[in-house]
């Protein structure tokens, strides 16, 4: 390709061909497409194409909302400008998220599809009606910086515009001084996102954002002299964010699925516009791009969505996990991945990616259950199929201000179905009571002491305090499976609480949950449990909770009563947040005990097609290896009986260290040894395991 290098006083006459052909070199000259392959789209993701025309068509007609799959913000109520005439830092909801999202410019690259799809020009009419409308009323001045011009914004706009702009580069409304007004503005943005890097951009995802944005826009612009030093300033700065943000297990520090993503996403988009270019990409880059991508995929629950942690959203993973096959060509992440490449994919990489990704293999990874121990995050799973069991547990630090109060928190999702949910974020306004009610622990299925919240609230990117993770651990073995975790948040109480979970998974069976809070005095406990939907039935007499459909996958909830607590279960109907301005109604079981000392809280959760399963619970004595019976306190036993199928299994759980620490134990005459056993009996036989 012919280069020129000039100054920034560009003649762009001179420099039109060079940018253009810079623009097709970022985009691998996706958008020279052939009627063949228009109408390979057209027959094969025509649902897409519809919502991508319409969009496009609203927009035309001064109508905007969010809804784009991967939007950080989503919208669900269209506004509409009068006499179309915009206003680009209008906030018409009182959320200034929709005001931040509408200068993201993501709109911009479905004018561009919809031009691709129909060759009409009237999409690039109103293409270049808002590139110029936003250009000419949004100067970079401080006054604006908090709405338009915030440096995420300005990154994310870097990107769309360059993006969309390669639809447009033969229209006839792309005139010589319209396109010198579009890069000026594109140096003024360089300008500005190269101006700084503080500590805070270091440590959070605006820092890999904006300096995605950037880089992009490097590769365009790397033929005037004055900017080619921003390659080097790009990704020296993303280099250390990767350093600082990423957990050495691949997670994301904030501890959001959602923003966890998005930096993977940006890191993806940084490596292939390198490829593109031919520009050396730092390992670094490379393998946090490849080990949050993997964090992604374990995390993903069965029906292949995004965990949903801190301020996260349900969203379907597979295009995400295709397209980092696709750059990372790795054969495990393309099993997670969709099976085609998909539209959006295609969109993105052109028509020569379908047959690449055709042919890259796919390998399940062996592995089913992953502990992420340095963000202190757990995932059991019984299969890489839609149908697994699986269960996530969270016992890691909060993040930054888009972590929860979720220390304990559980996700579980049997045969298909999502039961028990995070639930969510919905909104991010201060002004907005829902904000504290999706971030508090009640939210979460994680416990309580005191009627107190661990980590407590203050505002919304704010708490007061935060609890630590102070303990958490796993084992993995053929049958079973454990995790198990502790915080510090109620050790300032004037008698200090240390709260301590267990989760035991028999696998393909069912879940033993074991909460226990070790203290001298006397406390009010509650264990929440946050379903997915409303079809929950409670039983007043047993507590025993279920799920209620005839003919797919259900849950039950069966608490095991001991003999020295006195536990109480209620129903409410509450809200759970699927995405980021959207709630739904769904219901709360909450059981709640008041005890002096030591208690522990134990459910049995069961997963089953169809007809529920009730396992019988039962306490058993336990016994020292002299016969001695040893306080319940100190050393529980538990005896669960599935009638329907001839099993029982029996555990012994030490909570307290007795007989100067000698770990064996009787029960029901088996003598065994450890912290934690399991017995499982079936058909006159006994297998012990030591899982602890």
């Amino acid at each position: 390709m012919e280069e020129l290098h000039v100054g920034k006083d560009y003649d762009i006459k001179q420099y039109k061909k060079i940018f253009i052909n810079r623009l097709n070199q970022l985009l691998d000259n996706k958008n020279n497409v052939t009627l063949d392959q228009l109408g390979f789209l057209k027959s094969n993701y025509a649902e897409e194409i519809k919502d991508v025309i319409e969009e496009a068509d609203r927009i035309i007609d001064g109508c905007f909302v969010f809804s784009h799959k991967w939007a950080m913000e989503k919208t669900h109520i269209p506004y509409r400008f009068k006499r179309n005439k915009i206003d680009w830092s209008i906030i018409p909801f009182g959320d200034p998220e929709w005001c931040y999202m509408f200068n993201r410019h993501r709109f911009l690259q479905s004018l561009g599809e919809a031009f691709l799809l129909t060759n009409n020009e009237k999409y690039a009419k109103r293409y270049f009606e808002l590139l110029e409308d936003w250009i000419d009323n949004n100067p970079n001045s401080d006054m604006l910086k908090n709405y338009t011009w915030r440096s995420l914004e300005a990154g994310l706009r870097c990107k769309n515009w360059l993006i969309s702009l390669g639809y447009f580069i033969d229209s006839r409304y792309l005139t010589d001084n319209l396109l010198k007004k579009i890069i000026d503005s594109l140096i003024v943005h360089g300008k500005y996102l190269a101006s700084d890097f503080s500590n805070f951009k270091k440590t959070s995802n605006w820092g890999v954002i904006e300096n995605h944005g950037l880089f992009i826009l490097s590769m365009v612009l790397q033929d005037i002299n004055e900017y080619k030093h921003w390659q080097k300033l790009s990704i020296d700065r993303l280099i250390e964010c990767c350093r600082l943000q990423i957990y050495k297990d691949g997670v994301h520090w904030e501890q959001s699925s959602t923003y966890h993503n998005e930096v993977l996403q940006c890191l993806l988009d940084v490596i292939n516009t390198a490829n593109n270019f031919n520009f050396p990409i730092d390992d670094s880059i490379i393998s946090s791009a490849k080990n949050m991508s993997f964090a992604t995929m374990y995390m993903a629950t069965p029906n292949h969505n995004q965990l949903i942690n801190g301020d996260s959203d349900n969203v379907n993973v597979c295009d995400l996990l295709a397209k980092a096959a696709y750059i990372l060509k790795d054969s495990n992440l393309k099993s997670g991945g969709s099976r085609d490449f998909g539209y959006s994919n295609i969109m993105h990489f052109g028509f020569q990616s379908i047959e690449k990704y055709r042919f890259l293999a796919s390998t399940m990874p062996k592995q089913l259950s992953y502990a992420f121990e340095d963000s202190g995050n757990y995932i059991m799973r019984s299969s890489w199929n839609e149908d697994a069991l699986y269960l996530s547990f969270d016992c890691g630090s909060m993040g930054g201000g888009h972590g929860h109060a979720d220390i304990f928190h559980i996700n579980l999702s049997a045969y298909g179905k999502d039961f028990l949910v995070d639930s969510g974020r919905y909104t991010y306004s201060d002004d907005n009571l829902w904000r504290e009610y999706f971030k508090k622990c009640s939210a979460h299925n994680t416990t309580i002491v005191d009627e107190t919240d661990f980590s407590q609230y203050k505002e919304t990117w704010v708490y007061s305090k935060v609890a630590r993770p102070i303990l958490h651990n796993h084992i993995f073995m053929e049958e079973v499976e454990y995790f198990e975790g502790s915080h510090d948040g109620y050790s300032d109480l004037p008698d200090p609480v240390f709260p301590n979970r267990k989760v035991i998974y028999v696998k393909n069976k069912y879940w033993l949950l074991i909460d226990s809070f070790f203290c001298n005095g006397r406390h009010k406990y509650e264990q929440y449990f946050n379903f997915a939907d409303k079809d929950i039935q409670l039983d007043e007499e047993s507590m025993i909770c279920s799920t209620s459909n005839i003919d797919s996958a259900n849950l039950t909830i069966v608490p095991h009563v001991t003999p020295h607590i006195d536990l109480h279960a209620t129903m409410n109907e509450e809200y759970h947040s699927p995405e980021y301005n959207k709630k739904v109604k769904n219901n709360r079981i909450k059981y709640l005990v008041r005890a002096n000392g030591f208690v522990s809280l134990i459910n049995v959760l069961v997963p089953s097609i169809g007809k529920t399963i009730i396992p019988i619970t039962e306490h058993l004595p336990v016994f020292d290896r002299n016969g001695k019976e040893i306080n319940c306190k100190n050393v529980q036993g538990l005896k669960i009986t599935f009638q329907e199928i001839g099993e029982e299994y029996l555990f012994v759980i030490v909570n307290k260290s007795v007989n100067n620490g000698q770990q064996f134990f009787i029960i029901d005459d088996t003598m065994v040894f450890g912290d934690l056993v399991m017995i499982k009996r079936c058909n006159n036989n006994e297998e012990i395991i030591r899982i602890k």
